[in-house]
């Protein structure tokens, strides 16, 4: 039975993403299944859509973090649950010359009064990737919500009118009429040395004065949230996308969510784990961090280890089991390792395929066949897993070599092995291989590796033949290769292997015979 792998990436940020990833795993391992993986930052809508086997999606128009008009896609699955990745009105990747304090949430909140027209049981919201830090001013103020200096209302406040603001109010305030979900991977809290602006808001544009002046202001506004905020000591995700993180869950009563215990849950990965040999799983940097609720500190969490592979680009972590890095075992230097990851992930991949039995090294277990009136000897590359069990070549039943000889011939084909070797004998056929042992992946020749080349000379040497037949590509490339004072004796051949589907046996039998006779 084929080993199967289930394969769940994170991106290797900066270098190649997961789905390019998973695609490439997949494509070297056929019997894989491939889920996609986001924290809630871009990418997570995408995610979410090849999860889903249902769905509709619907555009509404709303303010960019630069206030500017955008079309949002929102998507609704059959079940009532809406998904909304926010950097698609707030990513980083909208940034223009605004500085950091004149950035806006309010399309986020004009999403939310628009999804009030649909039938919504829960909306799930994906914060990763986020390019302001305004603590959700903008959202709650779309919503309804009032900044007041001395009674008068500030008109489209941005985070800095916040110093001068004496009061907020919820006086029109409009909830929306569904529960709300928040995805994400940051556990930060709000404020403070590892709240949403010391740690993120540098990334964003902002200077080291910035930064101080964030926190007041959110200090600020958190003050005059106080008597609206919900179970307010909760800290956790607090400072996700700039503190939207923190109004989701303390005005809106948001759930939150770690980004990879979602994505699991949506797999339903405690049930499907068990279906598979082995979990693949990997991310660019596998350090601490990975295990504070990263891809795979979660996928460790809920599966046995033993059965988890994980591939990084780099290893800093004193986690050592089945992990395999590209720098520095496979790429000696880190900016290659980031520039060309597949050239080092091929390797990882044929590593991952010996650690898990799908290569094997195998040696040619049964002899040459040949007697001493042999005049023609038939090479082929390595002998099928089949031929392998039954000691004896081309016993694929789907081979269609017995059938192509007896069309040579006009005689009917053999069904069992003593009739297959009368029908080679009398036609004076020995048969052997090119290769002697190798690294093989069941008896696909496309994955041979490391093969060593049996002693052809000493069969040709030592008996009558007179004219070699190479079956196949792979037998005729290392034929070439590595006897090359026999190929006037030769004569190149298409393979008689069922994967050779484009040739009929029509067409085989006469190329054959064209040779052989």
């Amino acid at each position: 039975m084929a080993t199967k792998f289930l394969l769940i990436f994170d991106s290797f940020k900066g270098s190649i993403s997961s789905s390019d990833i998973e695609k490439y795993f997949k494509k070297a391992l056929p019997d894989s299944t491939a889920f996609p993986i986001s924290d809630g930052g871009e990418g997570f809508l995408e995610c979410i859509k090849k999860l889903l086997q249902s769905y509709q999606t619907i555009n509404i128009p709303v303010h960019s973090l630069n206030n500017k008009i955008i079309n949002v896609e929102i998507v609704i699955d059959n079940k009532g649950n809406a998904y909304l990745e926010s950097s698609q009105i707030v990513g980083l990747n909208l940034i223009d010359k605004e500085n950091i304090f004149h950035r806006t949430s309010f399309g986020i909140g004009e999403v939310l009064l628009k999804l009030n027209n649909y039938i919504i049981r829960d909306l799930y919201v994906g914060l990763g990737g986020s390019g302001l830090s305004e603590m959700g001013l903008g959202l709650i103020t779309a919503l309804g919500a009032k900044l007041l200096q001395k009674g008068k209302v500030i008109d489209n406040p941005f985070l800095d009118d916040v110093m001068k603001a004496d009061q907020i109010t919820f006086d029109n305030f409009c909830y929306p009429g569904y529960n709300i979900h928040i995805v994400n991977d940051v556990d930060n809290p709000l404020i403070g040395i590892n709240g949403a602006n010391h740690v993120y808001a540098k990334q964003k544009g902002a200077s080291e004065e910035d930064i101080k002046l964030l926190d007041i202001c959110f200090e600020k506004l958190k003050k005059l949230l106080s008597d609206y905020l919900i179970n307010s000591s909760d800290t956790k995700g607090d400072g996700s996308a700039g503190g939207l993180g923190f109004i989701f869950k303390h005005i809106l009563k948001a759930q939150y969510h770690q980004g990879i215990e979602f994505i699991l849950s949506l797999i339903d990965f405690d049930k499907i784990k068990n279906k598979y040999d082995y979990i693949i799983t990997g991310e660019g940097k596998f350090d601490n961090q990975s295990f504070n609720e990263k891809v795979v500190g979660g996928i460790l969490s809920h599966a046995n280890k033993s059965k988890v592979i994980i591939v990084c680009g780099i290893n800093e972590n004193e986690y050592r089991k089945n992990v395999y890095a590209i720098y520095p075992k496979y790429a000696k230097d880190i900016r290659d390792a980031i520039k060309h990851p597949k050239k080092y992930l091929k390797e990882i991949i044929i590593d991952i395929k010996r650690k898990t039995g799908v290569i094997a090294k195998s040696k040619h277990s049964f002899p040459l066949f040949i007697d001493k009136d042999s005049q023609i000897l038939i090479l082929g590359s390595f002998p099928s897993v089949k031929s392998r069990e039954e000691k004896f070549y081309y016993m694929n039943p789907y081979n269609r070599f017995y059938k192509v000889i007896s069309g040579v011939y006009n005689e009917p084909c053999p069904n069992d092995l003593k009739g297959k070797q009368k029908l080679l004998s009398t036609h004076h056929i020995a048969l052997y291989d090119v290769i002697e042992e190798c690294e093989i992946e069941g008896s696909k020749d496309s994955s041979i590796i490391n093969p060593k080349i049996a002693d052809i000379a000493k069969i040709i040497n030592n008996s009558s033949i007179n004219k070699i037949i190479l079956n196949g590509g792979k037998a005729g490339e290392l034929f070439k290769k590595h006897f090359p004072q026999y190929v006037d004796k030769a004569i190149f051949l298409p393979s008689t292997s069922p994967l050779n589907a484009s040739m009929s046996l029509e067409k085989l039998i006469t190329i054959y015979r064209d040779a052989l006779l």
